[in-house]
């Protein structure tokens, strides 16, 4: 008898055990699914025509210009920002490209951090983007980067994006 008590405390132990582990990592895949933008508020560098920050966190991801940010043909260097309401864990980036000239994404780097120098431009970089196809929408890992600066930067050229997403989850100092 007791040996069948001593396996039944072990079997019990053995399932809370796994029912914990199963727990954890549901809520690991749910902070990393959970969308932080539109939260926030997203700025650029210029705006060109009525294709202003706030068209990249509408929740719109129609690739069409109306739909779509788009800074200016002048200054150098282009840049576009989302700053969030706190501090956050980011899982990754997913952006929605233009359907016409969509070569104006290329090269870009996404930037996340804490500091709000050069507008968020000296950040950490998460990724570096050599294309996007016409109208697709990719998904960028960032690896649980920290920040509240988010940003896209461009040295050279035009701009655009029809739809920024922020996956990860708030980020809580231990």
């Amino acid at each position: 008898m007791i040996k069948y008590k001593q396996d039944d405390t072990h079997l019990k132990l053995s399932q809370t055990i796994t029912i914990l582990i199963i727990l954890f990592i549901m809520c690991i895949l749910f902070t990393s699914l959970l969308i932080v933008a539109p939260s926030g508020t997203a700025s650029q560098s210029s705006i060109y025509k009525n294709c202003s920050a706030s068209k990249a966190i509408d929740g719109d991801r129609n690739p069409h210009f109306i739909n779509c940010t788009h800074t200016d043909l002048k200054s150098e260097p282009k840049w576009w920002r989302l700053i969030l309401p706190a501090m956050y864990r980011i899982t990754s980036i997913s952006i929605t490209n233009r359907i016409q000239v969509h070569e104006r994404i290329n090269n870009v780097k996404i930037l996340i951090g804490n500091s709000p120098v050069n507008k968020g431009n000296n950040n950490p970089i998460c990724a570096v983007i050599p294309s996007i196809p016409s109208g697709s929408t990719r998904t960028f890992n960032c690896g649980g980067m920290i920040g509240r600066f988010v940003n896209v930067y461009l040295n050279l050229g035009i701009l655009t994006m029809c739809e920024f997403e922020v996956y990860g989850g708030r980020y809580i100092k231990a």
